[in-house]
C-alpha cells in the first residue's frame, strides 16, 4: 500500500537529501543529472584547479591571476569542445587533455621536480618538455618559420609564446589571414610531436643503456629532435591522408588561397594537402 500523499509524507520526503561539498538536492527535486553532478563535483573541482594552473603556466603569470582564471574556466573548456570536433583521430587530440590536466609523466609530475631532462638542458617539467627543451624548441622554430614565410610579423611583434601553441591562440600578426581550424590542427600536431620527442629521449637512452652504452646529451637531443620534427610533419600528413574533413572545411581552407600555411587546398587535386614552405629539412 502507498501512504497517503498528505503533508506529513511531503515533509518526510523533503527531509531526505543528497549532498556533496556543501551542495545538495532534496528528494522531490532529485534528477539523474543532479545526482551525477553531485558524484562528479570533487573531480570537477580538481579539474578546475588543474586547468587554472595550466592557464597560468601558458600565460606565464602567477597562480591566482584573474585572466588565467577566466581562461581556465571558459577558454579551455571551449577549446576542448573545438578540438573534439576536429576531423582528426582522437589519439591526436589526447595530448592537449593530458597536458592541461598535468597528466604527462614528467619528473615534476612524478614528485621529483629536480630530475633533469635527458637533453641535459633543464629539469623534467611540463614547461621544459613542451617549450624550453631543445627538442620542443625545434618544433616551435619550425612553426615560426612557416608562419614568417607566409606572413612576416611587424618589427615590434614578439615571437611565438607558449599560449600560442598550448592554448591555440592565433598569433596577432596573422589573426585575420590564418584559418582557425588549421591552426588548431597545427597546434595539436606540434604538441604531439613535442611529446613524441620527449619519449624518444627516454627510449633511445634506455636502448643504449641496455647495450652497455651511455649516449651524451647532444646525441640524444639530435635523435629526439629529428624524431619530433618528423612527427610534426607526419601529424599534418595524417590529417590530409585520412581526409575526414567535410566539404565545408575544404571550401573554407580553399578560400584562404594556395599560399595558406600548414594546410592548403592543392589546386590540381582539389584536396587539402600539407604546405610547409619555409622549413629547411
Amino acid at each position: 500500500m502507498h501512504p497517503p500523499a498528505g503533508e506529513p509524507t511531503a515533509e518526510l520526503l523533503g527531509g531526505f537529501s543528497w549532498a556533496a561539498n556543501g551542495v545538495g538536492c532534496t528528494l522531490p527535486t532529485y534528477t539523474v543529472r543532479a545526482g551525477t553532478n553531485l558524484q562528479l563535483e570533487s573531480l570537477t573541482e580538481l579539474r578546475r584547479v588543474r586547468f587554472r594552473a595550466f592557464a597560468s603556466l601558458a600565460l606565464e603569470v602567477d597562480d591566482g591571476n584573474a585572466v588565467a582564471a577566466v581562461v581556465a574556466d571558459v577558454t579551455i573548456p571551449k577549446l576542448l569542445r573545438a578540438f573534439w570536433k576536429l576531423p582528426l583521430e582522437n589519439t591526436a587530440k589526447e595530448i592537449f587533455w593530458r597536458l592541461a590536466l598535468n597528466a604527462v609523466p614528467t619528473g615534476e609530475r612524478m614528485g621529483d621536480a629536480a630530475q633533469p631532462c635527458l637533453c641535459g638542458c633543464g629539469p623534467s617539467t611540463r614547461r621544459h618538455h613542451f617549450w624550453d627543451c631543445p627538442v620542443s624548441s625545434a618544433i616551435t622554430a619550425d612553426v615560426e618559420r612557416v608562419l614568417f614565410h607566409f606572413s612576416a610579423p611587424p618589427a615590434t611583434a614578439a615571437r611565438l609564446l607558449p599560449a600560442n601553441l598550448w592554448l591555440a591562440s592565433v598569433p596577432g600578426w596573422c589573426r585575420t589571414v590564418l584559418d582557425r581550424g588549421v591552426w588548431n590542427v597545427t597546434c595539436l600536431a606540434a604538441l604531439k610531436a613535442m611529446d613524441i620527442g620527449r619519449r624518444a629521449l627516454f627510449r633511445v637512452n634506455k636502448a643504449a643503456l641496455q647495450q652497455g652504452r651511455q649516449l651524451p646529451p647532444d646525441i640524444l637531443r639530435t635523435i629526439a629532435t629529428q624524431t619530433a620534427r618528423a612527427a610534426f610533419r607526419g601529424g599534418l600528413i595524417d590529417f590530409t591522408t585520412l581526409a575526414m574533413y567535410s566539404d565545408t572545411w575544404l571550401a573554407r581552407v580553399g578560400a584562404r588561397g594556395v599560399r595558406h600555411p600548414f594546410l592548403h587546398v592543392d589546386a590540381g587535386a582539389g584536396l587539402i594537402s600539407v604546405h610547409l614552405d619555409g622549413i629547411n629539412n
